[in-house]
């Protein structure tokens, strides 16, 4: 997708090869063209050479059963993962009271943000089929030990990640912009924020182990929590004690936090199944 997109860019942008210049629309639509053709790819992959799919030419009620087992797990997913975008929405919003600058440096911590959190999106990516083997496998010492490494990892580089943004987020941050008022804003949220990177990639983890072995719901009450039960209070209480860098405390406060509470309940969740045995394989019908 981000071949196809950077392919793109430039055609739609400064209309290249016949195609209209559409400037900063063409960009928007790049993005657009490049998430539709890898949506088609995916689910023609899916379904035709997996089979993961029920075909939709199959029985309404082979259709019906095949979404309602992955609905059970993708609805409460996709309401945890876009819980991420809304916090984002809302400290946008609290931002916004301080002016324009404010806005534009959150944005520029916004572009470093993700490239530093990549290694946690694959560690997330990769903790859901992990934990799901194991689990069906029955294999919970291993699923406990998972949860010890990605732990150690997500401590290590989060705080090797704070440090390095501590000495380099001055710099970095003077590649997007010249103005030291939007520079100061981005700089003391890369500061704050950080800390509780670590923290973050923990959460996210978790998530998708609990995603793994069938149990949303852990994972939603947990994004969920973060922001009404943690970031809002703390987001409001800091901004009124120390402005817009309470605003920043608040965020890794609430991931440390929420850290924690994940790392202990899906201890709690694996040793649960760890005391009950074993899963029971099904038995074939007659």
């Amino acid at each position: 997708a981000a071949l196809i997109n950077l392919a793109l860019d430039p055609i739609f942008i400064f209309g290249l090869f016949g195609f209209p210049r559409l400037e900063v629309q063409g960009a928007a639509l790049a993005t657009l063209v490049s998430n539709g053709i890898m949506l088609a790819f995916t689910l023609l992959y899916l379904s035709g050479k997996l089979k993961v799919f029920a075909s939709p030419f199959a029985p309404l009620k082979d259709i019906f059963a095949s979404w309602r087992h992955m609905l059970a797990i993708g609805i409460p997913a996709i309401l945890s993962h876009s819980i991420i975008p809304l916090s984002a929405a809302i400290v946008v919003t609290m931002i916004a009271k301080y002016g324009v600058d404010s806005v534009a440096g959150y944005g520029v911590a916004m572009r470093i943000e993700p490239l530093a959190l990549i290694p946690f999106y694959a560690l997330s990516a990769i903790a859901s089929p992990f934990f799901g083997q194991n689990f069906g496998a029955g294999q919970y010492h291993r699923m406990l030990e998972a949860r010890r490494i990605i732990t150690r990892f997500c401590v290590i580089y989060g705080l090797a990640l704070a440090v390095v943004l501590a000495l380099l987020a001055r710099p970095l941050t003077g590649l997007f912009s010249e103005s030291e008022t939007i520079r100061d804003v981005a700089v003391h949220y890369l500061w704050l924020v950080s800390w509780g990177y670590g923290a973050h990639g923990l959460v996210m983890s978790c998530n998708s182990a609990f995603n793994g072995t069938g149990r949303p719901l852990p994972a939603l009450a947990v994004s969920s929590s973060r922001v009404i039960f943690l970031f809002l209070p703390l987001a409001f209480a800091g901004q009124f004690l120390l402005g817009i860098n309470g605003i920043f405390l608040a965020t890794a406060v609430s991931n440390l936090t929420l850290a924690v509470i994940s790392f202990a309940w899906l201890g709690r969740h694996i040793n649960a199944h760890q005391a009950a045995g074993p899963p029971t394989s099904p038995q074939p019908s007659a």
